[in-house]
Order: structure tokens, then sequence, then C-alpha cells
């Protein structure tokens, strides 16, 4: 009996304090090889000091090692052309992945919905060269995209139903071995 009960409690505060855990997100942002990386808690706190990974897909190699500032950020400058996977991790084992493809998969898209030739002479006239243009674009709707990433968090984090729910099982899992050991009891 004083086995089950030990295994109960440990097993009890094992679970619920995972009910407490709170997911990690990363956002990519890619301006030609250069990539940022901003990665929050999903209760919008930065992952500080989250060792960062960034891995070749074709090879599977690790081609990027570093760690996020205070803020959750991370900088860097991607070796060459290609698909990456982005990995965070932090502390008590919270992870986020995100994917980022640099060069010719992801420049031949926004290529393809490049300025018409008169608006080209436009710019051009303006002394304002192309590149200019999407930093500044870029630069505008940063502030969109961390709106949309805290919008993200709030979806995706941990809810009350979700505690009571889990709760619940654990209830109804620990009262079926109860159940259990006490009808086995009676048997003997």
């Amino acid at each position: 009996m004083k086995r089950l009960m030990l295994f109960l409690v440990i097993s009890f505060v094992a679970i619920f304090s995972n009910a407490f855990a709170h997911k990690i997100t990363a956002f990519t942002d890619l301006e030609g090889n250069k990539l940022t990386i901003y990665s929050y808690f999903s209760d919008g706190t930065p992952a500080k000091h989250a060792q960062v990974i960034i891995y070749d897909e074709k090879t599977g190699k690790k081609v990027i090692t570093g760690y996020t500032d205070n803020e959750g950020n991370y900088e860097c400058r991607l070796p060459h052309t290609g698909k990456f996977k982005v990995v965070v991790n932090a502390e008590l084992g919270h992870r986020a992945v995100a994917e980022v493809s640099y060069g010719s998969v992801k420049r031949a898209a926004v290529e393809g919905i490049s300025a018409s030739k008169n608006d080209s002479q436009k710019i051009a006239r303006a002394g304002v060269s192309v590149d200019e243009m999407r930093k500044v674009v870029r630069e505008e709707l940063r502030p969109i995209d961390r709106k949309l990433l805290k919008i993200e968090e709030q979806v995706s984090g941990i809810h009350l139903k979700d505690i009571f729910g889990g709760l619940g099982w654990i209830v109804g899992i620990f009262g079926a071995a109860a159940f259990g050991y006490s009808f086995r009891r009676k048997e003997v």
C-alpha cells in the first residue's frame, strides 16, 4: 500500500508540474542571407539565452550554433542557399522548430511578384533602389509580424479548461487504479 501511495504521489507531481509548462515559439525573418530569430514563450516572455542550432536540410548537418540575447533574439548570416531547419532549445526541455528557405525557391517567388516595368521606372526616377524599398517595407511590417506572433502565442497557449481537463484525467486514472487495487485486495 505504501508503494502504491508513493507511486501515486510521484506520478501526480510529475504530471501536474507539466500542466504549467508553456510553449516556446520561434519566429524567423530573412533579409538577403541575414536571418533574425525572435523566440518567445507562450506567456510573452522572451526565451533568454536559449540555444539556437541551424541545420542544413539537405545534409542534416549543423551549420550555425549560438544563443539568443536577453530579448530572445538571435541574428546570423546563412552560409549558402537552400533550406534550413532552425531549432531553439530553451530551459526545461522547451523546443521550437522553424524552417527557412534562402535562395532559389524563395528568391524566385519574390522575383515573380516584382514591380512592373512602369513601376520600376517610377522607383528609379525617385532615386530609390528596389533593395532599399524592400528594406523599408520590411521595417514597416516588423511591428505587424510581432503582433501576429503575440496572437499566435495567445491562441496556442495553455488555457484553464486544458488544466482542468488534464486534472480530470489524472483523477480518473488514479481512481481506476485505486478501484483495481481495492478489488484485488478483497479477493485475497
